[in-house]
């Protein structure tokens, strides 16, 4: 087969690749598959991303794409996953794909943090870990997704927190708080030594901090939806870590 799609002596007009728009969960806009692979907008921390996706493959992480280049468009190429990504919470996941889900993203976390994170830093977060970035196949969570400009040196409890918020659909008022309790303990148990009281105190942070920048931007949509969830957090926030 020729890098053009076509076999040895064939001959005639390289037929245009056929693009088809990505979706499923809270995907970047722009992303499309092409054959193998997905393409995506290129961004200021791409060359980073490629970087730590390749390390990923060299010391034999398989749970993330592996990066391909760059198009006559600039966007980057990646390995495509297939497998079913999780729509629009609340997920209501089962405890089988949210303990296999758990157990990459700590599997992550071990093989990113010999990438060179920074002295202070324990490993290198993916940013926004959820079922959204999440590709599953039956209960098995096969690879993690997405790998935006947030992507960088950070604590691991809080690229945790952020994916027991999403997957235990923590401030979901559609989900019975008990279960999102329970789920929380499941998902902290399952990694390992992080507590779901570490958990709660890294969202507040994350919330608190989330407000003040939009404070800052003049975007009072952003400061009331974050006030909203610090509200919620002063309420659940005893009763979830305590299980």
């Amino acid at each position: 087969m020729l890098s053009d799609g076509r076999r040895p002596g064939e001959t005639g007009p390289v037929e245009e690749p056929v693009e088809q728009p990505l979706a499923g969960g809270a995907l970047t806009g722009g992303l499309v598959r092409i054959g193998g692979t997905t393409r995506r907008p290129a961004h200021h921390r791409s060359r980073y991303v490629d970087a730590l996706l390749q390390h990923l493959a060299d010391v034999g992480f398989t749970g993330a794409p592996r990066p391909l280049g760059y198009d006559d468009r600039g966007r980057q190429i990646l390995t495509f996953v297939p497998g079913d990504v999780p729509g629009p919470g609340p997920y209501r996941l089962s405890d089988g794909r949210v303990r296999s889900a758990t157990a990459l993203i700590k599997a992550f976390h071990d093989a990113a943090a010999t990438f060179a994170p920074s002295a202070s830093q324990e490993t290198v977060c993916h940013g926004d870990v959820g079922p959204h970035n999440t590709v599953f196949r039956g209960e098995h969570a096969v690879a993690l997704i997405d790998f935006d400009a947030d992507v960088g040196p950070g604590q691991r409890v809080d690229d945790l927190a952020h994916a027991v918020w999403c997957f235990a659909d923590l401030t979901e008022p559609d989900v019975a708080v008990t279960e999102r309790a329970r789920k929380a303990k499941l998902m902290c148990d399952t990694y390992g030594g992080i507590t779901v009281a570490e958990v709660m105190d890294a969202l507040v942070a994350r919330f608190s901090r989330a407000r003040a920048e939009h404070l800052a931007a003049g975007r009072p949509g952003g400061v009331r939806v974050f006030e909203d969830l610090l509200r919620w957090m002063a309420v659940h926030g005893e009763s979830i870590s305590a299980g």
